[in-house]
């Protein structure tokens, strides 16, 4: 889904900078998925090990002598199984080992298939780790043993059931490549009847697979939809429900389904922002909330504010949600900061909204994270932006704040984005508010925009330059008539 952070490029009507903002935005949303690799911890991980007990270091030679035992039909079956599943989940080099005997793979599915339960759950195992390791063991692994991992999905064994479920959202979390092929093969029903079990651990490696099927796959968004996920995931939504674990992955299901603008609609019908803005009021109340979990549930919700005006209405609208916001602008996790941010961005795309955050607590709250690390002083400036593009009334409740000499220091950035909203946000007070010129000229600006006047962007070189035009350089006319009253004296 579009951000509603776009919406503020409407006004720079003097600046030039609409398709500056939105190339920007559009870096942005390109980068996310990266973004959230690199920076979630394991619990969000697309791929994850499944952990033993530690063991002694293994040599890939034995590996390579356990693989061989398993193709000759060896007594000791379960030791060997077992002795893989804990090499495989100290990284790729003892994956490469296991793939280096040939013929290996469909050795393990057919011991996955057989008769002993003890076996089959080991062989289960070695196919879960296998599946978090590269992407050309992963394909052939979704094409070979796929069907079989999703047949026993609907097992009576709890056991089977939970490893081959964390094993299929493994595979999910390759590719799309992937993802399309375990759609074809029938993943998504089964996985969603999964959230019924009993068994905690079902329910979460079951969530787990969810969310990496449906992970920027909008053919598979539709089919869990279409199987009623909603119905399955609703009964998790509330305060009582104290598995993290569990409400953390079903969060990251949520944040996809409602990344496109298709389905949110329906989600709103069937009152999904209601019960994560209750949610989100009964953590941010408590004294140690769950950073993982709330995470998710603030990028759904900061994704439905970004459909239809009155779903930001909505979130403004309950009476706990503002004081929420502001409890998680102060967390001792970054994360949920900016996240916090993201949401208050979306909302303040709506005029009446954005005066509301205006005249709340939020805005002291805002302005002092200018000073925070970079990336949360990014997301602050969009907000800013954001609040400030309505309307001169809305920019005037923002000018007393001292806001722009803060803009101005980022105009010595180097990042093009900062520089682009630094450029926006003082044009905006120049243009919107009375003291907005004065502000700027008194800390210096003038002389950064000079500076800027020959950046190796042309999209700066052009901000800089009209602001400079409209706003602090006099006309010829103006400078004829200093000059005649020079003579005159």
């Amino acid at each position: 889904m579009s951000s509603r952070k776009e919406r503020f490029k409407t006004f720079s009507r003097r600046t030039g900078t609409c398709g500056g903002i939105d190339e920007l935005r559009h870096r942005r949303r390109e980068d996310e998925i990266v973004i959230r690799k690199e920076k979630r911890d394991w619990i969000l991980n697309s791929k994850r090990f499944r952990y033993d007990e530690p063991t002694d270091e293994i040599s890939e030679q034995e590996v390579i002598a356990a693989t061989q035992d398993l193709l000759k039909g060896c007594d000791k079956c379960i030791e060997k199984l077992q002795l893989l599943r804990r090499a495989f989940s100290q990284g790729s080099l003892y994956i490469d080992a296991f793939f280096s005997v040939e013929n290996v793979l469909p050795c393990l599915v057919g011991l996955f298939t057989g008769p002993d339960p003890d076996v089959q759950l080991e062989a289960a195992w070695c196919l879960t780790n296998l599946s978090a390791g590269m992407h050309h063991y992963t394909t052939a692994i979704v094409k070979i043993a796929a069907p079989y991992l999703i047949t026993y999905l609907s097992s009576n064994n709890h056991f089977l059931q939970d490893q081959s479920a964390w094993a299929v959202g493994n595979l999910a979390g390759d590719s799309k490549e992937c993802q399309d092929l375990l759609h074809t093969q029938g993943a998504v029903s089964p996985l969603i009847n999964l959230l019924q079990s009993p068994v905690p651990s079902v329910v979460q490696s079951a969530s787990f697979a969810l969310s990496n099927l449906a992970r920027e796959n909008p053919s598979i968004q539709r089919t869990m939809l279409d199987n009623n996920i909603l119905s399955n995931i609703i009964p998790f939504l509330h305060i009582h429900f104290n598995s993290f674990d569990i409400l953390c992955e079903l969060g990251w299901v949520l944040t996809y389904l409602t990344a496109s603008s298709e389905y949110v609609d329906e989600l709103v019908a069937i009152g999904l922002l209601t019960r994560l803005l209750n949610l989100l009021d009964n953590y941010a109340a408590e004294e140690q909330n769950n950073g993982q979990v709330i995470t998710p549930l603030l990028r759904a919700v900061g994704n439905i504010c970004a459909g239809q005006d009155e779903y930001s209405v909505q979130a403004a609208n309950d009476p706990d949600f503002f004081s929420s916001l502001n409890a998680f602008l102060h967390s001792k996790h970054r994360h949920i900061i900016k996240e916090t941010l993201w949401v208050l961005s979306n909302m303040a795309a709506i005029a009446d909204v954005s005066m509301r955050i205006l005249h709340s607590d939020l805005l002291s709250s805002v302005t002092k994270l200018l000073v925070s690390t970079f990336d949360i002083r990014i997301e602050v400036v969009y907000l800013l932006c954001n609040l400030g593009s309505h309307s001169s009334s809305h920019c005037s409740i923002l000018a007393p704040l001292k806001i722009i000499p803060q803009m101005v220091v980022m105009l010595k950035s180097s990042d093009l984005e900062s520089l682009s909203l630094a450029l926006f946000f003082c044009e905006m007070m120049c243009r919107l508010t009375d003291e907005g010129q004065q502000q700027f000229e008194e800390c210096g600006g003038i002389g950064y925009l000079e500076g800027l006047e020959y950046h190796s962007n042309e999209a700066i070189q052009t901000q800089a330059n009209e602001m400079l035009e409209t706003y602090f350089f006099l006309g010829d006319e103006n400078v004829d008539q200093e000059l005649d009253e020079f003579q005159q004296h």
